[in-house]
């Protein structure tokens, strides 16, 4: 009987050992992984229509504004500052020898520095961006439909008025001043030993040379 019973004994143990074995290991934790954002759409839309120019350094080309509203990037000496949105926007400055960027439909062309060109203002509505800021030989940028023309620095040349109403550029030195809007406007000044620009057709005087208008 007990080595019966210890036989018994035997055969349990080595069941039970058998059963624990076979059980199944704990299954690993489930990771989710997480879902990234996905842009929206709408707001790369309006980034695309509006938003403002990047700016770039030396001899670079600013960025443009928006397709429909921004203001142009400016630029660093011998650069071209970005236009402005084609809607609503200022075009970007730029430095010495550089080239302002051109307004859109409404807005201010970007000034340049020493020597350079002041950009186009808005084809409907803005004042050319001045030229030659302190500088010489700067060319005044010419405005749009209305707006006055930029000024141009020393011995430079002052842009012209809007097509239909606007003031002339003036110009520094024995400079060129801008001619007025073809209608309304006045003719843009200049220094001693210059040339003014000339009146609008309907109202407006022609433009003097500052000492010849004191005399």
């Amino acid at each position: 009987m007990k080595l019966l019973a210890r036989v018994l004994s035997v055969l349990v143990l080595v069941l039970a050992a058998g059963w624990v074995t076979s059980l199944p290991a704990p299954a690993d934790p489930v990771v989710t992984p997480t879902a990234k954002p996905k842009p929206s759409p709408v707001a790369g839309l309006l980034g695309l229509l509006i938003g403002n120019g990047a700016p770039a350094g030396t001899g670079g080309q600013g960025g443009n504004g928006g397709l429909l509203i921004g203001n142009g990037g400016s630029a660093g000496a011998g650069g071209t500052g970005g236009n402005g949105g084609l809607l609503i926007g200022n075009g970007g400055s730029a430095g010495a020898g550089g080239k302002g960027g051109n307004a859109g439909l409404i807005g201010t062309g970007g000034t340049a520095g020493q020597g350079g060109t002041g950009g186009s203002g808005g084809v409907v509505a803005g004042s050319g961006g001045s030229g030659g800021v302190g500088g010489s030989g700067g060319t005044g940028g010419s405005a749009g439909i209305i707006g006055s023309g930029g000024a141009g620095g020393t011995g430079g040349t002052g842009g012209n008025g809007g097509v239909l109403a606007g003031n002339g550029g003036s110009a520094g030195g024995a400079g060129k001043g801008g001619a007025a809007g073809f209608l309304i406007g006045n003719g843009g000044s200049t220094g001693a030993g210059g040339t003014g620009g000339s009146g609008g057709l309907l109202f407006g005087k022609s433009g003097q040379p500052v000492l010849s208008a004191l005399f």
